[in-house]
């Protein structure tokens, strides 16, 4: 990744941030995903992308952020970054649609961890998919 791309994010609107997220290598980084989320054109869309694709089930196991491991706290504060801008309604629609629970085949809702194991819940904000039209709430199927 370079510079150039960094400095191409603030430039760009909607679709284009969904499109690079879409395409997005976690494995290159977490830093073009930051810079993603903290784009007032980042969609509602984009912004549940990010965070569902992120695993956010994992991080349900920890109380305390200083439980989690020191290679997972990038994606611990990234997600609880998008957490919080959901819940104070940073992210706008801009039509752009995206449903974790059929994501490109996967259903990223599904926890595979054991119930006994989960000690938070993810939050409601984030139980969203959105259409081109507008935003569906859904809740978390039974594990």
């Amino acid at each position: 990744m370079g510079d150039s791309l960094l400095e191409k994010i603030p430039l760009m609107n909607a679709k284009q941030l969904h499109e690079l997220a879409h395409q997005w290598n976690w494995d290159n980084g977490l830093t073009v995903l930051q810079k993603i989320i903290e784009n007032p054109q980042c969609s509602i869309g984009t912004a549940c992308l990010i965070y569902w694709r992120g695993s956010p089930h994992y991080f349900r196991k920890f109380t305390d952020p200083n439980e989690i491991p020191y290679y997972n706290r990038e994606n611990y504060d990234l997600l609880e970054q998008i957490e919080k801008r959901m819940a104070a309604g940073f992210f706008i629609h801009y039509g752009i649609a995206y449903d974790p629970r059929n994501d490109e085949g996967s259903d990223f809702t599904r926890c595979k961890y054991k119930p006994s194991l989960m000690k938070r819940d993810i939050p409601t904000c984030m139980l969203v998919a959105t259409t081109k039209q507008g935003i569906l709430r859904f809740e978390l199927a039974a594990s």
